[in-house]
């Protein structure tokens, strides 16, 4: 049984349109296979642009989307991303507990191969979010 995946319209559907393997684009359709999340409030996206400027944290508009969309959102979303810089402001906005990493959300579907890449690993994504509570921490003692 394969997990039920939400993801935002705008930019993360548009990132998952095709994937790329042995130099070539493959198009692939999965929103037929996933809940896409329509609006995502702009006082959200604001706030979650605020933090990551506060952590000083540049990030790509599908992961300020997720993030948002979170945040947002009243049910247990969980984000899932192997995007350093998100990593370390999910963990700088506490929110840790309701993020996966990449390699981990692939067990989860049972795919069991062990060539996945280095920003997949369960390991990259644990280190990336104890960065991100330091910075957490950090900030509160220079406030």
């Amino acid at each position: 049984m394969f997990p039920h995946w939400v993801i935002c319209k705008y930019h993360v559907l548009e990132e998952a349109r095709y994937y790329k393997s042995g130099g070539k684009k493959t198009r692939i359709c999965i929103k037929d296979l996933v809940t896409v999340i329509e609006d995502v409030m702009v006082a959200y996206m604001q706030e979650v642009l605020e933090k990551a400027k506060e952590a000083r944290l540049s990030i790509d508009p599908g992961e300020l989307e997720s993030i948002a969309c979170l945040i947002q959102e009243e049910e247990e979303l969980i984000c899932c991303t192997c995007d350093q810089a998100a990593i370390k402001l999910l963990a700088f906005m506490n929110l840790e507990g309701r993020s996966i990493s990449f390699g981990k959300a692939l067990r989860s579907t049972g795919y069991q191969e062990k060539n996945i890449l280095p920003r997949h690993w369960e390991k990259n994504f644990s280190e990336y979010i104890r960065e991100g509570k330091a910075l957490r921490i950090l900030h509160k003692k220079l406030t």
